[in-house]
């Protein structure tokens, strides 16, 4: 920040208008950012526990009846929901019943189930619920499903390429009413700075800083600036005015000795005569 001292007045201006309009759009970008990541999270965390909670249902006959086959044909439909990683069905005694894995999906899953047998997770770009399948009041078993969270990092981008295009458009409107504010704040302060120098340099009084239209601190400042030189002007004035006077009080004076020496001198000469 150091190097900032040496800007002009028009330049700290736009600068700090640049900064303090930078920082609120990133704040507030910021604040929306988290609710509506962790809303669109919650969305997709409802969506994928409403999708468990059909498979449960679909499934309970599999399980009453102990149907292998029909479980894994009720897994299968996921197919059609792009964002499912894995899926089982757990029995009520924890072991697997049927899965599914979408191709190239690998490795053991194994569903994080507590003792109301619904729970969530979110780690490793995945998220995963477990929902209890529920027969005549008693659990007979538990839904499983992973989802992938391309949706998510999808909207993470775009948001993150809108908040950079409205960061560049602000910054920009803020660089072209930077500039027009100069006429009314940094121009009148740079014309005062001249007309101090001016003043300074050729010790002349009778200058005066260019006025402005507005009832603002800067009018206030340039009228104060002319008041001083107003002023300065008067008691130059005075003291010529005063300097003359006394000057021609010596001459008068000196003239009168003059006078006075030059009748001595005569009456000194009449006397010698005498």
């Amino acid at each position: 920040m150091s190097g900032s001292r040496s800007f002009s007045i028009s330049r700290k201006l736009t600068l700090m208008n640049m900064l303090a309009s930078g920082a609120a759009l990133v704040l507030a970008s910021s604040a929306l950012f988290f609710y509506d990541f962790h809303t669109f999270r919650k969305d997709m965390l409802r969506q994928l526990s409403t999708e468990a909670k059909i498979v449960g249902s679909n499934s309970v006959s599999a399980l009453a009846f102990n149907d292998t086959e029909s479980a894994q044909t009720t897994l299968s439909a996921l197919r059609a929901s792009p964002h499912v990683l894995y899926a089982a069905i757990y029995t009520a005694s924890g072991s697997l019943f049927a899965e599914y894995r979408r191709n190239g999906v690998a490795g053991i899953r194994t569903p994080p189930i507590n003792q109301s047998g619904y729970s969530f997770d979110f780690k490793n770009d995945e998220f995963s619920v477990a929902e209890p399948i529920v027969f005549q009041g008693h659990t007979a078993g538990h839904v499983y499903l992973i989802s992938d969270t391309n949706d998510l990092r999808d909207r993470v981008e775009r948001y993150l390429g809108i908040v950079a295009a409205v960061l560049v458009c602000s910054l920009l409107a803020t660089l072209l009413v930077s500039r027009s504010s100069q006429r009314s704040i940094a121009r009148p302060m740079v014309k005062l700075a001249e007309t101090a120098i001016l003043v300074s340099r050729e010790q002349n009084y009778s200058l005066r800083a260019e006025s402005v239209d507005t009832q603002d601190e800067v009018s206030t400042v340039i009228n104060a600036f002319n008041e001083m030189l107003r002023q300065i002007e008067q008691r130059g004035a005075q003291l010529q005015l005063a300097h003359d006077e006394l000057e021609r009080r010596v001459n008068e004076r000196t003239a009168e000795l003059e006078d006075r020496t030059l009748q001595v001198a005569e009456q000194a000469k009449l006397l010698d005569l005498a």
